[in-house]
């Protein structure tokens, strides 16, 4: 007999109860998990009345992707089923991130090639700004220069030097055109959570997204649900806020 026979046996017959345990199985190489569950036994009263819906057992199933409660109930419908709501999976980011630089340029960071480009599309133009389309950690000259998934930039409208969440490497990058350079200016390349003014100490979460703010501040969102705050003058690092 399997479980569900116990089950509606157990509901329509006598008013036994099954034991809190787990039961496992196996079919065509799928797990499956069976757990009864305990609950609060009937009175007296209530079992003479027969009132109808009245639960007897539970029993929570959980499947490779589905998993729902069972209610053997005391009249029809004998076994009831219980569906928790699916909250479906956040969307992921694009490939492409933009930044308006005018009402012709923008900037794209190309997360996919690891490159970042110069597009005006009055002219319908693509000019290569960083990346040699390799994924890596490398500073230096920006026609060789590697990043690791670089999801979003910030543009600091007083040097114009432009800002890069490198996510996969766990940084903030600066691009300075008129040097021809990339370096790193915040994160010590390792994921985690850490505040400090010394660049080897600070630690980010997979940063996706950074923005400028007045006067001299980088503000950053962090995978980890947090949002710190760089300060381009002192090199200190801070958390903003911690979501939960």
């Amino acid at each position: 007999m399997d479980l569900l026979s116990a089950e509606a046996a157990s509901v329509g017959g006598t008013h036994s109860r099954l034991s809190h345990s787990t039961l496992h199985g196996s079919r065509n190489g799928s797990s499956r998990i069976w757990t009864t569950l305990p609950i609060v036994p009937l009175s007296t009263a209530h079992r003479e009345s027969r009132y109808p819906n009245t639960p007897m057992s539970l029993a929570w199933y959980q499947g490779d992707e589905e998993c729902a409660i069972f209610v053997g109930l005391l009249s029809q419908p004998n076994l009831l089923k219980i569906s928790p709501p699916k909250h479906p999976e956040p969307d992921k980011g694009g490939r492409f991130n933009v930044l308006p630089i005018d009402s012709n340029r923008f900037l794209l960071a190309d997360e996919s090639s690891h490159q970042i480009y110069l597009v005006n599309h009055w002219f319908k133009t693509k000019r290569h700004l960083a990346g040699c389309g390799k994924r890596g950690m490398v500073n230096g000259p920006l026609d060789v220069c590697q990043m690791n998934c670089p999801c979003s930039l910030a543009l600091d409208p007083h040097t114009h030097y432009i800002y890069v969440a490198d996510k996969g490497n766990h940084v903030i990058r600066k691009i300075d055109l008129l040097s021809g350079l990339m370096s790193t200016v915040c994160g010590a390349g390792y994921r985690g959570n850490c505040d400090s003014h010394y660049s080897h100490k600070q630690a980010l979460d997979s940063p996706f997204e950074v923005s400028f703010s007045e006067p001299h501040y980088l503000t950053i969102s962090c995978s980890d649900n947090s949002v710190r705050q760089f300060n381009l003058l002192t090199n200190v690092l801070e958390t903003m806020l911690v979501g939960s």
